[in-house]
């Protein structure tokens, strides 16, 4: 009896992909057209959860587009009523729509799924894909060029997209729409067959209706083929995951907040792998904001680390930004911005020391060395000293004594644009640099004042100004 059949595939499934939510007897939600595939999916899941003594409710979406939605609507009312099912209907109150009614429908139809599973109290959603469905949309996305990934065709488990906490499970993939058409044909289960369906203005319609078709003339078995393909897909894919993973956390650092590719070690694989390596990278870094980056934009995104200017910019999805800076890239979210200096700053005075932003020190007097990060001794007393950024003319002395330019300091130790213009200085009146710090507050320079802790006595300063803030 097929309905006994489809009923332990559906508890088997259930307890080896959904183990623990299954056995947490949380509740479960199913969506449902009326089509042949969502109302043989619904007799078999009333099927195993009565005899489990559990509950699930259903979901359906009238969308409006079609004469026959009120009918499907009350004979889906009516069909729960009957067998005691929780049904949740929702209406899509919309406009005349004229383009991209597809997928204005989708964002609709999943958005509503979202909202419902939240009032419920569910976190799962059963669908009704079968293998046909499968086949067309790993041929759909070939043709498309979608990447590696993609063509494992729909997963048996995926997150919600529109409530990622959720998971979407599909059972049936690997069964036959036929066996539907069978089982409610055996149950006298009614269905409605929605003529939409062979419109083939619809992409997955064309597919469905021309293309497959014409394909199997040459192969007949090309669904078979197609399915094959995309089974030994996958458990590639698993078995090279965990590679892929381990050399990205090589490669991939969080420093300061932001997120830094070591492009030499990037560039260390083949062509063919650095794309997959930096896909991995950008799911790791924001899935939800570089999830729509397709493969155009990963290979332009590749090239310009691998082959562009030393220093540069390159704009991503979700205003996020990747600063190059030689070999190494720095990915910055939207509205990223170190700050330093969050403290007022004032004279100082004689023995102690002033901490700014609870990370470093400046003093003068008789103070403990291993308090402050920079001492100021007595000859530089008659000057201010300025916390600000950089300027024309700033310039440093190097450890042997020569004068060189701040701007050539930072070219020699390829500083990128972005962390020139944050970094903080600690500048004399005459534009001497004694000091440089990160926008973190990261000491990289500091210029050698003392080199005994007796010289620290008698040290003095009038003032301490930051030119770039009020005080």
């Amino acid at each position: 009896m097929l309905l006994e059949k489809l009923s332990r595939q559906l508890e088997q499934f259930l307890q080896e992909e959904d183990a623990d939510y299954f056995e947490s007897q949380k509740p479960y939600a199913l969506a449902v057209s009326t089509g042949v595939d969502s109302m043989a999916l619904l007799k078999v899941m009333k099927h195993l959860f009565d005899r489990l003594n559990r509950s699930f409710f259903v979901i359906h979406i009238n969308h409006r587009l079609r004469q026959e939605s009120e009918e499907e609507q009350a004979y889906l009312i009516q069909y729960c009523q009957r067998e005691s099912i929780d049904l949740v209907v929702r209406i899509w109150k919309h406009a005349p729509l004229k383009s991209n009614i597809e997928g204005q429908a989708r964002w609709f139809r999943y958005r509503t799924f979202a909202h419902v599973l939240q009032e419920k109290g569910s976190l799962r959603l059963l669908t009704a894909h079968h293998a046909d469905d499968q086949v067309e949309t790993i041929l759909m996305r070939f043709l498309d060029g979608y990447d590696l990934s993609s063509l494992q065709g729909i997963q048996k488990k995926s997150p919600l997209y529109t409530f990622p906490k959720a998971q979407i499970l599909r059972p049936f993939l690997t069964e036959s729409k036929l066996n539907f058409y069978q089982l409610v044909k055996e149950e006298g289960v009614t269905f409605y067959e929605d003529e939409s369906n062979k419109d083939v203005h619809f992409k997955r319609n064309r597919f469905r209706q021309k293309i497959l078709p014409y394909l199997e003339e040459e192969s007949p078995h090309l669904r078979e083929h197609l399915s094959q393909f995309a089974y030994d897909l996958q458990g590639i894919l698993e078995f090279a995951q965990p590679a892929i993973e381990n050399f990205c956390q090589e490669i991939l650092t969080l420093k300061e907040g932001k997120w830094a590719l070591d492009i030499e070690s990037l560039k260390s694989l083949s062509d063919s792998q650095q794309r997959l390596a930096l896909k991995q990278v950008l799911n790791k870094i924001a899935p939800e904001d570089f999830g729509s980056f397709g493969r155009r934009g990963q290979e332009q995104l590749l090239q310009f680390l691998k082959e562009g200017v030393p220093q540069g910019t390159f704009d991503l999805p979700g205003q996020w930004q990747v600063d190059k800076v030689y070999q190494c890239a720095y990915f910055y979210e939207p509205g990223q911005e170190a700050s330093l200096f969050k403290a007022q700053v004032g004279l100082l005075k004689a023995e102690q020391t002033y901490w700014i932003d609870e990370k470093w020190g400046i003093a003068y007097g008789k103070t403990d060395l291993k308090e402050a990060d920079l001492y100021l001794p007595e000859e530089l007393g008659d000057q201010k000293l300025l916390v600000r950024h950089r300027q024309t003319g700033d310039y440093l002395f190097l450890p042997s004594g020569d004068r060189q330019k701040l701007r050539r300091y930072f070219i020699n130790n390829k500083w990128p644009a972005k962390d020139r213009q944050e970094a903080w200085l600690l500048v004399l009146e005459d534009r001497w640099v004694i000091g440089i710090l990160t926008a973190s507050g990261e000491w990289k320079y500091r210029y050698p004042l003392f080199k005994v802790k007796e010289e620290l006595s008698g040290w003095k300063i009038k003032s301490l100004k930051r030119a770039c803030h009020n005080f």
